[in-house]
């Protein structure tokens, strides 16, 4: 693959302090993606499998294909950098979580799974975030460094607020969604786990309402039937994509944008591109632009943009749904 390589996924180091300390986080940073040295995982971490480390080459592989169409420095995240752990003994995982990537250790760590498609999925997801455009930032108050920038994802320098966590997810997965249904249908890794899932699918969609369990089958990636012959929910295992309700709501942002500027657009792609480009490399300015500039402002002339990113789930769908609906969004 061609492009220049990182050798840290951080991309800029802000706050008032001098160059020559910017320097050294970005070296600490450099320091910690090349030796992952963690005593806290001993008994926590296990080897990775064969066939995990073929999905690290993979995933690699699959996320620099999108950093290189948009002409941006590739980083090869080495497996050394993704921890395996032994399930129920990394407690840092957030409820409902698969994984998670820690910018300052420059790792990734994900919890064992069984099911071969959800580990691809979650170190998918997760290395994505590793290869976004990242900023770390000096607090001023405490001079400890942390993190600015992930993505799409600000964090107030003043407040620590988040802004367009739920936005920058949806983008992610659905990223992750697009890259990991094409692996499941054509690596031969997967070939059972898929086959099994899709069997079980068509299976569900023949039974009647009154004992079909609710389930959006589009988002399904994994799921086997128990043994029992009752046609319950709790009877199937169903692993599905994240963020669906974010999604929806980038989905039909995505969608009126284009409808509404086709003047600038020949496909709706272009515009997903735009929120995939302002999350690789930080800029928000075209992206913001072209929000504002579809929806009126409020009566206040508060930023369309700047209030999408204070929303969050399905607060977010509303207020999505509210613009498309009345072309501005009235507090």
């Amino acid at each position: 693959m061609e492009g220049m390589e990182k050798f840290s996924s951080i991309d800029r180091v802000v706050g008032d302090v001098s160059e020559g300390v910017k320097e050294k986080i970005t070296e600490i940073a450099e320091q910690k993606f090349e030796k992952q040295d963690r005593p806290e995982f001993e008994g926590k971490e296990r080897e990775k499998t064969p066939e995990e480390m073929k999905m690290v080459q993979l995933a690699n592989f699959a996320t620099n294909e999108i950093l290189e169409k948009y002409h941006l420095e590739y980083v090869h995240t080495p497996p050394e950098n993704i921890h395996i752990m032994r399930k129920g003994l990394w407690k840092n995982f957030e409820e409902g979580t698969r994984g998670h990537f820690y910018p300052l250790q420059q790792m990734i760590a994900l919890e064992e799974s069984p099911v071969k498609c959800d580990t691809m999925l979650s170190m998918i997801h997760e290395m994505i975030h590793f290869k976004s455009y990242t900023a770390l930032q000096v607090s001023e108050k405490t001079k400890k460094t942390d993190l600015y920038r992930i993505g799409l994802q600000v964090t107030d320098r003043n407040t620590e607020y988040e802004y367009f966590r739920s936005l920058n997810e949806a983008i992610t997965e659905d990223i992750a969604k697009e890259i990991c249904l094409d692996l499941f249908a054509n690596q031969h890794m997967f070939d059972e786990e898929w086959e099994e899932t899709q069997n079980t699918i068509r299976h569900y969609l023949k039974l009647t309402p009154s004992n079909k369990p609710r389930l959006n089958t589009p988002d399904v990636f994994y799921m086997k039937k128990g043994e029992s012959s009752i046609e319950e929910k709790n009877q199937y295992e169903i692993k599905a994509f994240s963020y669906s309700v974010e999604r929806q709501a980038l989905h039909l942002l995505i969608n009126t944008l284009y409808e509404r500027n086709r003047d600038q657009f020949e496909e709706k792609s272009e515009v997903r591109g735009l929120f995939i480009e302002a999350m690789l490399t930080g800029n928000l300015l075209s992206l913001g632009k072209l929000i504002d500039k579809t929806f009126d402002k409020g009566e206040q002339g508060y930023s369309t943009f700047r209030h999408i990113g204070q929303m969050e789930g399905i607060e977010l769908l509303k207020m999505v749904d509210e613009l498309v609906k009345n072309k501005k969004y009235r507090e």
